[in-house]
């Protein structure tokens, strides 16, 4: 069986004062989180039970905490953009160290990251280097000289000591690499373009991934350097901000664009607005305790937010669709269900973005069987996505797997759109093509081709397009439309 975790957002978790402005935020071992505010210049402790000390530590006047983290001792240290320096707060919060660790003038750290050995580094976003603080406060400045113009801002060190930084600048768009013993391979990886790739963040595996923003699209990079860009595709506007992971490798990104937190299985598969805060949060730090609980810090509203995550009373046994008389049939099992309310059944064309199609009401206790059937003959395309949205009588909810259900030839997509991804030619098949419109990921019509009911035809795009995420709109002679997701190296 599956048990369902279900998720409870407490939205104003930590109230700070106004103006506090929470940038960072870091959880250490004990559940107690941390977040560095920006506009106090303080560092604020709340404890896993939600009791706040708003000054737990008080910063130099001019800080402007940029970047937290917790070390194995439970030390905290913030990488300060306004003074360019590192502080270091002693896990009781008795000691504060304000200039723990000074840096070239004007180096403006904005990542900081930390390995197994406890040594920091500090991407430096003014002066285009990595400076590297061991344990004992001795610095290296120039750790890693990066290209004049690089402005690193996101950080990660991976399990063997690797280091990466993501660039500010959007004319390179690259992942630079450095290894422990500070060689650098300036563009390890490039992303998509305009990617503002604010945060970084390595699974166990050693696999990057980066939170672009400015496609709205979370890409993966393997440790050989192989990128997809598009691993995840979030919802137009979400701009990723900050990215965390969880010990099941689930990816989580606080959404500055539209104010939600999206939720990424370890396969790809994005919840949207797995959570959505408030309209005037802002939310651009996010971190995840060691049982899964999620925290933001929302930088507008000087508040903190937090996601509960515990056991749905519910285990999903078996979920299962099939095409039959052009109706998918979706089946269901369930065991031990204690409060469970209702199943919205949920479908999607692409696998990403979900509508509601009906509601089933749960017997609500035991193990149960259940069903229904989806009438498809209107739908248009090769597949589609089912999943379920398990709801309890206390409005806790969670998501089952997502099914793909082969539609039949009758309900195929008219038009193929290859290769994806591409570089120089884009090749369309199908039937009675008579319009042809690549849309860019800010909506702008960027080219629109018409035909006289072609079957097949090809466009030229090297000099066109830039790297990124398009949108290919396809129109027949009967008007029906269909759209389709590229991304373009």
């Amino acid at each position: 069986s599956i048990p369902l975790r279900a998720q409870t957002l407490i939205q104003n978790w930590a109230v700070l004062t106004s103006g506090a402005s929470p940038i960072p935020i870091a959880v250490d071992a004990s559940g107690n989180v941390y977040t560095g505010n920006y506009g106090s210049n303080t560092i604020s402790k709340i404890t896993s039970a939600g009791v706040l000390t708003e000054n737990w530590a008080t910063l130099a006047a001019g800080a402007m905490p940029r970047s937290i983290v917790v070390d194995a001792l439970g030390n905290v240290y913030t990488a300060n953009e306004g003074t360019s320096t590192v502080s270091k707060v002693s896990a009781d919060g008795t000691m504060v160290t304000q200039d723990w660790a000074v840096l070239a003038v004007g180096a403006a750290p904005w990542g900081m990251a930390i390995d197994a050995a406890g040594n920091l580094y500090t991407a430096n976003k003014s002066n285009n280097t990595v400076s590297k603080i061991t344990p004992s406060a001795t610095v290296i400045q120039t750790w890693a000289a990066l290209a004049s113009g690089a402005s690193p801002w996101g950080i990660a060190v991976d399990a063997a000591g690797n280091v990466y930084t993501t660039d500010a600048n959007t004319a390179t768009n690259t992942v630079s690499k450095i290894s422990p013993s500070g060689f650098v391979t300036e563009t390890w990886a490039t992303l998509a373009a305009s990617s503002y790739a604010y945060s970084l963040v390595v699974d166990p595996l050693n696999n990057i991934y980066a939170a672009d923003a400015g496609n709205n699209i979370i890409s993966k990079i393997a440790p050989d350097g192989t990128t997809t860009l598009a691993w995840a595709t979030l919802a137009d506007g979400a701009s990723p901000y900050s990215i965390a992971i969880d010990a099941a490798n689930n990816i989580y990104t606080a959404n500055l664009g539209n104010k939600t937190v999206s939720k990424i299985a370890a396969d790809g598969t994005a919840i949207q607005a797995w959570v959505s805060l408030a309209s005037n949060t802002w939310p651009m730090g996010i971190a995840v305790d060691a049982a899964g609980n999620v925290y933001t810090a929302n930088q507008n509203s000087s508040t903190v937010s937090k996601i509960e995550v515990g056991t749905l009373p519910l285990d999903l046994v078996a979920f299962e669709g099939k095409l039959r008389n052009q109706k998918v049939q979706l089946l269901w099992q369930t065991a031990n269900e204690v409060n469970t309310s209702h199943f919205k059944i949920q479908r999607s064309i692409n696998g990403v973005d979900f509508v509601n199609v009906d509601k089933v009401n749960a017997i609500g206790s035991g193990a149960n069987n259940y069903r229904y059937e989806d009438d498809v003959r209107n739908l248009h395309g090769e597949v589609a996505y089912y999943r379920l949205r398990n709801e309890d009588k206390d409005g806790k909810f969670t998501y089952s797997k997502v099914l793909d259900v082969n539609l039949g030839l009758d309900n195929r997509s008219k038009f193929v759109v290859y290769p994806n991804p591409t570089k120089d030619m884009l090749y369309v098949k199908g039937i009675a093509i008579n319009e042809v419109k690549i849309i860019d990921n800010a909506g702008r019509i960027v080219k629109t081709q018409l035909f006289n009911k072609v079957n097949n035809t090809s466009i030229n795009i090297s000099s066109l397009l830039k790297s990124g995420v398009y949108v290919v709109q396809l129109r027949d002679n009967m008007g029906k439309i269909q759209s389709e997701k590229i991304v373009v190296e």
